[in-house]
């Protein structure tokens, strides 16, 4: 078990740091635009204080995006969500698709399918991610991703499929040497994801002892404590029951990008949550359960409001070994912003999913 003293207020309830490139720098091409990030010449996003992750590196389409694996990032199997494995690649895809666009071009993700290949511990001191522009074309681009990890292992495998918008009428004039920024005052305390780690990673005797749906409605009751991920960004689940679950994510500009609004990866991790949720409440004591895939498509952009995101999932399948699950995200105003389908194994021969013997992420 990991106990470690919890703060008040939660971090997500915290002061945002972080900030946003001058928009002239929409006068640039789209290369340009990523070799400003890569450099640290324009102030680093919410999401990026709170994670730490950022471009590193880009090299013709291709853009690499790191991000360090801190306990903060664990959920309460001790394993990182596969959720924020594609958050880290939707960053990767951004990028890359970026990289062939001309200048005030906007675009958007419109979809992300995600194989995992192994899980995520923080044995795993660091995730990279390559994305890859495949083609780019004036209203539809596609990419792909790799992550390793530090011990050169690959962790997942993604692809994307972007909206290209036409360029901007507007001419937002040359970009400036000191860009102006909408970025915080300096702060006394390291950003986020520099300290030490808050919250609970529960230990295996709980989870051979108990089935998925008592712990998660232990875990909404309050009888067992949240792990440091839910501590980190507020996500928590609301509902459960058999075949259902429900998670709430505060729609908090920690989790904005460049763009200044949340980064799709953030939604996309919002309905993995709420699929595996349900799975969860399917799967009996001793029994991991270990992520497959997921594909997301996105509906509309989230704002953030400060409002409720709300990710409802639903088992419509459950084999032996396989169960698929359904989700629906609904932004702060009840509409609909991404639908997801995906797929998890029930792993009899552990009680913690993300066991060495596990081929998949676990939860």
């Amino acid at each position: 078990m990991l106990p470690l003293v919890e703060s008040t207020p939660p971090v997500w309830q915290e002061p945002v740091r972080g900030g946003y490139p001058d928009p002239r720098i929409h006068a640039l091409s789209g290369r340009e635009q990523v070799d400003v990030f890569v450099r640290g010449a324009a102030p680093a996003p919410p999401l990026s204080r709170l994670l730490g992750c950022l471009p590193t590196a880009v090299i013709d389409k291709r853009c690499t995006f790191t991000m360090p694996v801190t306990g903060w990032l664990l959920g309460s199997r001790g394993v990182v969500p596969g959720g924020l494995v594609a958050t880290l690649a939707d960053g990767a895809f951004g990028l890359a698709i970026q990289t062939q666009v001309g200048p005030a071009t906007r675009y958007a993700t419109a979809e992300l399918s995600m194989t995992f290949l192994r899980p995520v511990t923080t044995e795993s001191r660091l995730l990279s991610a390559i994305g890859t522009a495949i083609h780019v074309g004036r209203s539809l681009a596609l990419a792909a991703v790799t992550i390793a990890d530090d011990q050169k292992r690959l962790i997942a495998h993604g692809t994307s499929r972007c909206s290209v918008f036409p360029p901007a009428a507007a001419d937002p004039g040359p970009y400036p040497d000191e860009p102006r920024s909408r970025a915080s005052a300096t702060a006394e305390s390291p950003d986020p994801y520099l300290r030490d780690p808050e919250g609970t990673v529960l230990p295996a005797a709980i989870w051979a002892a108990r089935s998925g749906l008592e712990i998660m409605r232990s875990l909404i009751s309050g009888d067992l404590p949240a792990p440091p991920i839910h501590r980190l960004t507020g996500m928590a689940p609301t509902v459960a029951e058999p075949g259902h679950c429900t998670f709430a994510l505060p729609a908090t500009e920690w989790l904005n990008s460049p763009a200044a609004r949340l980064q799709g990866g953030v939604t996309a991790w919002l309905a993995e949550s709420a699929m595996r949720g349900a799975v969860e409440t399917v799967a009996p004591a001793g029994t991991g359960v270990a992520a497959v895939d997921m594909k997301v498509n996105f509906l509309r952009p989230i704002a953030s409001d400060g409002g409720t995101l709300i990710a409802h999932g639903t088992v419509v399948h459950r084999g032996r070994t396989l169960v698929i699950a359904t989700a629906e995200v609904l932004d702060s105003k009840g509409r609909v912003a991404a639908v997801a389908t995906g797929s998890s194994m029930l792993v009899a021969r552990g009680s913690r999913s993300g066991d060495s013997d596990s081929t998949a992420v676990g939860r």
